[in-house]
Order: C-alpha cells, then sequence, then structure tokens
C-alpha cells in the first residue's frame, strides 16, 4: 500500500517483487540480514561493520524490501561504496513474501539470526523493566504493534522461527 495525490493504492505481489528487484540493483544489495527482534541484529551488523569488505546500510532498518510492513521506506545509503558486499538489514524483512520471492529470481546471501525464544523473552522482559525505569517506551510494545501490520498467511507464523526460517532455507538454498 501507498499513498499518491492524496489517494490509497495498493501493489500487486508482483508489483512489490518487480520494485524490490529495482531497489536491490540500483543499490547494489548484495546480502540481507534477516532475523526476528531481539534475536542479536543490531551487535551482528555492528560486527560486520567493521569489516573493510563489508559495508552496512545507514540506518540498519530501512524497510524498503518489506512492503508487507506497512513502513514507509527509509532514505538509505551505505557506508562505503567500495566494500565486495553491501548488507541491509530490516529485521521484518524475515516476514516478507515479496522480497522471498524476489530472491529467488535474483540471488542474494542472506544471513538469518535466530535465537532460542526463552532469550528473546528475557531480552525483552529486560528491556521493558529498564524502559520504564527511565519512562520510555518499550520495543516491545513497538515490535509487537509492527507484528500486527505484517501480511502473513497465517499469524501463528510471527512466534515461529523454524517454520519462517526453514521457508527461506527451502527457497534459497543453504548456499545462499
Amino acid at each position: 500500500n501507498y499513498m499518491a495525490n492524496g489517494k490509497k493504492y495498493t501493489m500487486t505481489h508482483h508489483d512489490q517483487v518487480e520494485s524490490i528487484l529495482i531497489k536491490i540493483a540500483r543499490n547494489r544489495v548484495n546480502c540481507f540480514l534477516l532475523g526476528f527482534p531481539k534475536c542479536g541484529t543490531t551487535s551482528l551488523m555492528a560486527w560486520l561493520a567493521t569489516s573493510p569488505d563489508i559495508s552496512t546500510s545507514l540506518p540498519k532498518e530501512t524497510y524498503a524490501f518489506c512492503p508487507e510492513a506497512g513502513r514507509p521506506p527509509l532514505n538509505f545509503r551505505f557506508r562505503s561504496t567500495k566494500s565486495k558486499v553491501f548488507i541491509e538489514g530490516t529485521t521484518l524483512n524475515i516476514y516478507s513474501h515479496a522480497l522471498l520471492t524476489a530472491l529467488t529470481l535474483k540471488p542474494c546471501k542472506c544471513i538469518i539470526a535466530i535465537r532460542h525464544p526463552a532469550d528473546q523473552v528475557t531480552s525483552w522482559t529486560n528491556e521493558v523493566s529498564i524502559k520504564q525505569r527511565k519512562n520510555l517506551k518499550s520495543e516491545f510494545t513497538y515490535h509487537a504493534r509492527e507484528s500486527e501490520t505484517i501480511d502473513i498467511d497465517d499469524t501463528s507464523e510471527i512466534g515461529s522461527l523454524g517454520t519462517i526460517t526453514q521457508r527461506w532455507i527451502d527457497a534459497l538454498g543453504h548456499e545462499n
């Protein structure tokens, strides 16, 4: 969905895939860091950014490749134009059927970060506790709200790391 001239338009799946393929080519993205909330994608992206051969997106979460998120894509750039690998790291990309379809047409490398669900809950709980003490908005609430806007076939998939991860592996193969 997008707005133009005050009207709301809905893109077909085919249009979403075509748009993603154009953005991949235009921005030279050749790797995606996929994951789930509280699985360490931010830490992993920061570590990858220390390599001179890797350029990470700024900001990490661009929303440019996940039309199902219902969020406007952000303008982004990469830390360097001279790197061999250009990584985009929007966590919600893992839920994008349009991105997965696009990557079956133009394969890119993907890194999928997963974490045991009990550890995710512990991490969320710690963060919520810290933010409540500081009287800040909780990321848990933010991600829960975002997850509700994702257009996926079965909402139970949101908590099913294995099912979603296997879908990506089956579609792209272990080599990607």
